[in-house]
């Protein structure tokens, strides 16, 4: 949903007027995330109209009774009464009885009886009687009298050593690292040119970045490429999937030190999905097939051809089997690398979590025992021998995941949290958590709250790599 409602944007133009109800509803939060990233020059709330907005301002203010609401701005100040409101900003202050609320700041104060609220600020602050209250801040403090509380998540862990590698990145994701440099792809823009069409503008980049950092710079690998979808780091190259909107498709190797903009052709296939063990690669096409081939030379071996579904979506393998989330049905499949016709086998069907629904986007990790899936609001685990078709829960009461990844003593994973504000509006905030893999009773550790709207991550023995709005994080286990 996210390119084609960017295009939506796009299309319709730069002012908007449209209800405060539709512009935060869960239905439309790739909307409200891009809406402060694009920075849209007016949008105008609806239903009321008492709150002007303008996104990505350098300073915001309302005086004398009047509200203050700004999305992605650096200042936001009310005076004389008044409520100030800030999406992603550095400072929000409400005086004189007002009330200040911060998703995303730095800083968030209110004086004088007023009410802080703060969704993963670094500091929140209320004084003289007033109450504060924040989701998986660092700091939560209140004064003379006040409440603080803190409802993010029971063991949420301070992060002082938390490097943003890269910001500005148009939709990043597909992030891996080496044991010298983070890689992910920068999936690129669409264009509108018809009713439910949309054609990609061929602007897809892959990026580097050093794992101690590159001063925010980092290294294009390969440009002017289709839409990716993953990329594999093996040797000394780099591996990602490309397509355009010809149907040319391709598997495509770059060397980490860089290929002059003129990638490899690996071999002509659909990758949808990509892996690899260091030696080989593994793929599948968004459909009921597995191909693998060796990376010195790519001479397809096809393990499973069974048409277009069960559809597969995402891959992991170890030394003897690929392991498959496949959609449509749901469910987890295991194919021996040598192959597995006329079908592989069923390790995890959707009836042994009835109630429970495995989203389209579902990921997979392995350690040397378990296969690790997402299903509903909980983490599972099964026993990669089988485990009776009754996977074991291990987190429970999570919010959309959209990313998972083990080092075999913990799983991590990235969820997308819906917080209800304002009377019914909403906002969403993303956060990065661990569990031990024989689970942690519901308590799981927050090593980041908040995050923007993470899609993808990896981790290494010290660091988990997080793709997060437009921005690369590496944030310490």
């Amino acid at each position: 949903m996210l390119l084609p409602t960017l295009e939506a944007i796009r299309y319709l133009g730069d002012t908007w007027r449209v209800s405060s109800s539709w512009v935060f509803s869960s239905m439309n939060r790739d909307l409200t995330w891009l809406l402060v990233t694009l920075g849209i020059s007016q949008v105008t709330l609806g239903c009321g109209g008492k709150t002007g907005s303008e996104a990505s301002p350098q300073n915001v203010q309302a005086a004398s009774g009047g509200a203050a609401t700004s999305l992605g701005s650096q200042n936001v100040q009310t005076a004389s009464g008044g409520a100030a409101s800030s999406l992603g900003s550095q400072n929000a202050q409400a005086a004189s009885g007002g009330a200040a609320a911060s998703l995303r700041t730095q800083n968030v104060q209110a004086a004088s009886g007023g009410a802080a609220s703060s969704l993963g600020s670094q500091n929140v602050q209320a004084a003289s009687g007033g109450a504060a209250s924040s989701l998986g801040s660092q700091n939560v403090q209140a004064a003379s009298g006040g409440a603080a509380a803190s409802p993010g998540t029971a063991n949420d862990a301070a992060i002082p050593n938390r490097r943003l590698l890269a910001s500005g990145q148009v939709v990043p994701g597909g992030v891996t690292a080496d044991h010298e440099n983070v890689y992910w792809y920068n999936a690129g823009t669409w264009t509108n040119v018809g009713p439910r069409l949309n054609v990609h503008n061929g602007d897809a980049q892959v990026m580097k970045c050093a794992i101690g950092g590159c001063d925010g710079r980092p290294v294009a690998l390969a440009t002017h490429r289709g839409f990716s979808s993953q990329v594999v780091v093996a040797g000394n190259s780099v591996y990602f999937s490309d397509g355009d909107a010809n149907g040319n498709h391709g598997i495509y190797a770059c060397s980490v030190s860089g290929c002059s903009d003129s990638p490899n052709l690996v071999t002509s296939v659909y990758a949808d999905t990509l892996a690899t063990d260091g030696t080989n690669l593994f793929w599948s096409g968004y459909s009921a097939y597995l191909g693998m081939c060796q990376i010195s030379q790519c001479d397809t071996t096809v393990l499973w051809n069974a048409g277009s579904t069960p559809a597969v979506r995402s891959i992991a393998v170890d030394s003897q089997n690929v392991y498959a989330f496949a959609h449509y049905p749901s469910e987890i499949l295991v194919c021996p690398r040598t192959g597995c016709s006329p079908s592989p086998t069923l390790l995890v069907s959707s009836n042994s979590l009835v109630g429970r629904y495995f989203p389209s986007t579902t990921k997979i990790a392995l350690d040397a025992e378990n296969v690790y899936i997402e299903a509903g609001d909980g983490l599972y685990r099964c026993a990669k021998s089988g485990c009776n078709d009754n996977p074991t829960q291990i987190a429970s009461g999570l919010a959309s995941v959209t990313g998972i990844a083990t080092d075999g003593n913990y799983v991590y994973w990235i969820e997308i949290v819906t917080t209800w504000v304002d009377g019914g509006t909403t906002v969403l905030t993303g956060a990065l958590r661990k569990c031990p893999v024989g689970g942690c009773e519901g308590t799981p550790t927050a090593l980041a709250s908040d995050l923007v709207e993470p899609n993808s991550l990896f981790v290494d023995d010290t660091n988990v790599y997080v793709t997060d709005g437009d921005s690369v994080w590496s944030i310490p286990k």
